[in-house]
């Protein structure tokens, strides 16, 4: 039987790809970045994102993580300011995270498929 985190809202998407990118503004050396993405990441997604083991490559300050990270927005997109100097690094972050996130989710949603199977083979067999 599917538990609460089985749910599937047909309106999010299982496997995410950047549609498009953009500048939103520069201001001081710095620069919003925003990504839109190809459907809407569920909530499981947005975890795996988040908290994917990614390394970021660029100025110190930005390996530190001064700049923060990437937000997910529900609407079905990513947005990050940074220091205009470390643009091509957090687009790769960003595209790095994606790929990881992906991996991930689809992982969890294979492991949850094959326990119901199983689960549902025991049932069949009393």
């Amino acid at each position: 039987m599917p538990g609460p985190d089985d749910h599937v809202d047909n309106n999010r998407t299982v496997s995410v790809v950047i549609k498009s990118t953009r500048l939103l503004g520069a201001s001081q050396g710095r620069v919003m970045i925003e990504w839109t993405l190809d459907g809407l990441p569920s909530d499981q997604w947005v975890k795996a994102f988040m908290t994917a083991d990614c390394a970021k490559r660029g100025s110190p300050a930005f390996v530190s993580g001064e700049s923060g990270d990437p937000l997910v927005y529900p609407e079905g997109t990513i947005r990050w300011s940074v220091s205009s100097d470390d643009m091509r690094f957090a687009a790769a972050y960003v595209v790095e995270c994606i790929v990881s996130a992906n991996g991930r989710f689809e992982e969890q949603r294979n492991s949850k498929s094959a326990q119901r199977k199983r689960g549902s083979g025991l049932a069949q067999l009393r």
